[in-house]
């Protein structure tokens, strides 16, 4: 997953741009969710780049990578320090989900 980050976070920008230039009802909704999401984003911006690796870091289903690379270019998140943050929180998301699932063995270890 890890892998992917920069490349996406790179192309996800210019792919708004040309969806709101080159299709009009795909454009309206990515200029009007671009609007919704960058007016809620502007109170947190000091706890941006934090707030992105909390919510790739969580291993819950729709806060991975690529929703997180698209939340780091609709909040205006400078693409070396998103990119950073999505690596750390994908690794620690993995770092959560291998803990889980280890001790989730463990704990049926009596059945055996």
């Amino acid at each position: 997953n890890a892998s992917i980050v920069p490349i996406l976070y790179m192309i996800v920008h210019p792919l708004f741009s040309f969806f709101r230039k080159n299709f009009g009802k795909i454009g309206e909704f990515v200029d009007r969710f671009e609007r919704r999401a960058s007016g809620k984003f502007e109170q947190y911006q000091k706890f941006a780049l934090f707030g992105l690796f909390l919510f790739v870091a969580i291993p819950l289903p729709g806060t991975g990578v690529y929703t997180g690379i698209v939340a780091g270019v609709v909040a205006q998140i400078p693409p070396r320090k998103g990119i950073i943050s999505i690596i750390f929180g994908t690794a620690t998301a993995s770092v959560i989900t291998y803990l889980v699932s280890a001790g989730a063995i463990r704990a049926f270890d009596f059945l055996l």
